[in-house]
């Protein structure tokens, strides 16, 4: 199913460049995954793609992923990328999307029809392109059970990643842990992104602890090179960065900017299902001189985006071990966030960030003044976030290693 079209985007998308690389392990690996940048400006999965790119010189990498509505573009890098098919073109809108497959179901409930025909494809994409290779590396946790399945077929070692939203449901949803548990039992190795998502599910699954693992992702470069500044006095610029979608809860920080002065001013860094809702919010509040809505942005442009602000501010109510966050940190910025497990696991409060109860107004204005009322404390977190991110030596070089340990044990088992 759906073959011509992977041809297809192999050809468009794969300049072959990897075919003629050296590989140090001479290790073959397929990347399986549902958010994967597919044109320029694009940061669906752009954590998926920046641990690809270090792993390459590692291993021959090959990524497979969902059609989208419009042709993948010709510049992702030095592996062949392709898609497998679901559904006529205009139709293919279950991922790359922001907040994924989830939030697209909720938003077209006639999307569930083609979850069938994605789950079908999928499994015989991983069949075809999954026998060329040595070890199977899928993302996310339908992905990893879909993976799990065709790679004891295929014989082939299976390892998956789960992050904050494969696991926000574990406690609550039958289906979940079901899905959690089948996969587990299927796949050689299953790694977390935070250290709190291994002990929750180790906790749930004793049987399984030793195949759990926690690594963290990577920070690029680029984000420690901005230079550590105080913000103007009584001023404050706040911007927050990902999908307009529900679970990040951006309505909050405008209710909360309703009840600050002037002096706050926020930036909106994305796109999504509810920009529409906010921008009404916005102009419904009396805001649209402080609130400003920047459009998604390219991976590379990030690192400028936060050297123009003095605060990342984020208000979701569900998350793994945000990148976001964690850049924010490397930049030296002063990060104010919802004390949720992943989040708390990077900051300590008042120590190199500030911390609220999810969904908290008042204690989100809170935090916000304590940064307005004194400039030189945004300075200060920012100086101990930075510090936080050396102390622990992230980086996408690090944990590419982290990921060949365990592919090269996966290989000689």
């Amino acid at each position: 199913m759906g073959q011509s079209e992977e041809r297809e985007s192999k050809a468009k998308v794969s300049p072959l460049r990897g075919e003629e690389m050296q590989f140090c392990d001479n290790l073959s690996i397929l990347v399986v995954t549902t958010s994967f940048p597919s044109m320029k400006r694009d940061i669906s999965g752009i954590f998926v793609k920046r641990l690809v790119d270090a792993l390459v010189g590692n291993a021959k990498l090959h990524v497979l992923l969902p059609c989208g509505a419009r042709p993948l573009e010709a510049d992702v890098g030095d592996y062949p990328v392709a898609c497998f098919r679901y559904a006529p073109r205009s139709w293919q809108r279950l991922a790359h999307e922001p907040g994924g497959i989830p939030v697209a179901l909720e938003r077209q409930p006639m999307f569930w029809l083609l979850v069938p025909a994605f789950l079908l494809s999928m499994f015989f994409a991983v069949l075809r392109w999954g026998r060329r290779v040595d070890v199977i590396h899928a993302n996310w946790l339908i992905t990893g059970l879909v993976c799990s399945l065709a790679g004891r077929l295929l014989r082939r070692p299976v390892l998956t990643t789960l992050r904050g939203a494969d696991i926000a449901k574990l406690e609550t949803s039958t289906l979940n842990r079901f899905m959690v548990r089948l996969t587990l039992g299927l796949n050689a190795q299953l790694i977390t992104v935070s250290e709190p998502m291994r002990q929750s599910l180790q906790r749930v699954f004793p049987k399984y602890k030793d195949r759990i693992v926690h690594i963290a992702n990577g920070v690029d470069e680029s984000f420690f090179q901005l230079p550590i500044t105080e913000p103007e006095e009584g001023r404050l610029r706040l911007v927050s960065i990902g999908g307009f979608i529900p679970r990040k809860c951006n309505s909050s920080i405008i209710r909360a900017l309703e009840r600050l002065t002037e002096a706050v001013s926020l930036t909106l860094v994305g796109d999504g299902p509810q920009q529409q809702a906010l921008k009404s919010q916005v102009r419904n509040a009396g805001l649209a001189d402080r609130v400003y809505f920047s459009g998604p942005k390219a991976p590379e442009e990030i690192a400028s985006v936060l050297q123009d602000h003095d605060a990342l501010i984020l208000a979701s109510n569900a998350e793994g071990r945000p990148n976001v966050v964690v850049e924010a940190m490397a930049a030296g910025r002063a990060v104010l966030a919802s004390r949720l497990p992943g989040v708390a696991e990077l900051i300590k409060h008042r120590n190199n960030g500030m911390l609220f109860e999810p969904g908290n107004i008042e204690e989100m204005v809170n935090v916000i003044n304590l940064l307005l009322e004194d400039s030189s404390v945004s300075k200060k977190l920012g100086v101990a976030a930075r510090q936080t991110i050396l102390d622990q030596q992230l980086s996408w070089p690090g944990c590419a290693e982290q990921y060949m340990k365990i592919i090269r044990q996966l290989k000689a088992a």
